[in-house]
C-alpha cells in the first residue's frame, strides 16, 4: 500500500480545523500540497 492511500481531508481536517486558511492561492482542493508533501517525506526518508 502506498502512503497516499493513508491519507485524507478528513483526517487532517480533524488535527487542523483551520485547514482552509493554507489553501494554495488558486486552488479547489488540497491535492497539490499532498502530493508535494508525500515527495518532500519520500526524499528524506532516502
Amino acid at each position: 500500500m502506498q502512503i497516499e492511500e493513508y491519507l485524507t481531508e478528513e483526517d487532517i481536517k480533524s488535527f487542523i480545523p483551520e485547514l482552509a486558511r493554507f489553501l494554495w492561492s488558486e486552488e479547489n482542493d488540497y491535492s497539490p500540497q499532498k502530493k508535494q508533501a508525500i515527495n518532500e517525506v519520500m526524499s528524506n526518508e532516502q
